[in-house]
């Protein structure tokens, strides 16, 4: 009996010893890769990089290691071949660079390298031509990354965000939906591509919303902001300019009735009108 009891005690330490070794062989994976951040943050891309290649090597799932070894150890030996006057050789390092590399503060010394690689290298796109190898369908050279930075065009898809939310949050569904069309997401970030589909659906679903009222009420379909103006020139024929009426949101009533709002200044006082499809103009107080 004394036996069975030490042998159960000596398996369940042992149990015990290999589950506190399998944490502290995560917590160590966990430190590693947190110590690489820190020492690219600081710039001391060597030893980023070996912290990342010893997390690697401990944990070949760990994707953010894998990749951010790729990273670091890309533009370390493009950045040698640069110094060594061998730019082709420099920028085929930097061709498929995985893409999180633009929320890492790397991307700064990236960007600049590619920049002057692009610089240098203005007849690549003729040796490529001429030489015997192809390049793979798809592949985009680093030598073609634009001239405006990454850092600058992810500012100016802030930019282009903010104005598509503010179309939106004045119910001008089409307007942000145009907006979006038309912005370059190339080297967006992962948090504006997310604002991006979220803005994209919510103005997708308002539309439908408009198109669903508009339904309930065929003889408003085509009650446009043009004819709105028109209505509001036969209440106010002295009235100057177009008052910028194309640019409002359709709004509905209680009972689904279409109307245009607009505030408005005229004989020297500044009121608010509403405007109905059937002719309608009422003048409100705000």
């Amino acid at each position: 009996m004394t036996k069975r009891i030490f042998l159960l005690f000596i398996c369940c330490t042992l149990m015990l010893l290999s589950a506190a070794a399998l944490s502290g062989c995560g917590k160590e994976k966990d430190d590693l890769v947190q110590q690489g951040l820190t020492y690219i943050e600081n710039g001391q891309y060597e030893k980023a990089r070996n912290a990342f290649k010893k997390a690697a090597q401990e944990d070949p799932e760990n994707v953010q290691a894998k990749e951010t070894y790729q990273i670091v150890d890309k533009f370390l030996k493009a950045k040698e071949a640069h110094e060594l006057g061998d730019d082709e050789a420099a920028a085929e390092y930097l061709e498929d660079l995985p893409e999180r590399y633009q929320n890492l503060s790397i991307a700064e010394d990236i960007n600049r390298l590619l920049r002057s690689l692009k610089a240098s290298l203005p007849d690549a796109e003729k040796k490529e031509k001429d030489s015997d190898s192809t390049e793979k369908p798809g592949k985009t050279s680093a030598t073609d990354v634009p001239n405006k930075d990454i850092f600058s065009a992810q500012e100016e898809i802030d930019l282009q965000l903010q104005i598509a939310e503010n179309l939106l949050n004045t119910e001008l569904y089409n307007s942000a939906l145009e907006s979006l069309q038309a912005l370059d997401m190339t080297y967006a970030k992962t948090e504006q591509k997310t604002k991006y589909n979220e803005i994209k659906e919510k103005a997708e679903k308002g539309k439908k919303q408009e198109a669903a009222k508009d339904e309930e009420n065929p003889g408003e379909k085509d009650f446009t902001p043009e004819k709105a103006m028109e209505y509001l020139r036969e209440e106010y024929p002295d009235m100057a300019g177009d008052l910028g009426l194309e640019e409002l949101p359709a709004k509905y009533d209680d009972n689904n009735h279409k109307y245009y709002e607009l505030p408005m200044q005229y004989n020297g006082e500044t009121f608010t009108v509403q405007i109905f499809s059937d002719g309608r103009v009422i003048r409100t107080d705000r």
